[in-house]
């Protein structure tokens, strides 16, 4: 049972550690490059219940924004001059 949990948590951190270099290579900026990005990445994967966590907020709020943005165009208030 502990073997397969902690492999199941290394797979899963690999995977993500892999996933968030592959995505800070893509979208970093290139006039500042982050010092260490293999380390970040592994400390990413390491840390993935956290970016699960993080992805699901993101989620919620993006839906909200959504949400929100539709009605509030509903009721939209003209200014003449």
């Amino acid at each position: 049972m502990d073997w397969t949990v902690l492999t199941i948590y290394g797979a899963i951190a690999l995977l993500s550690a892999v996933g968030v270099y592959i995505v800070s290579r893509r979208m970093g900026d290139a006039r500042r490059p982050a010092t260490h990005p293999l380390i970040l990445s592994v400390l990413a994967g390491a840390l993935w219940p956290l970016l699960l966590i993080g992805l699901v907020e993101f989620g919620s709020f993006a839906a909200y924004v959504k949400m929100h943005r539709d009605h509030d165009e509903d009721i939209r208030v003209e200014a003449r001059t």
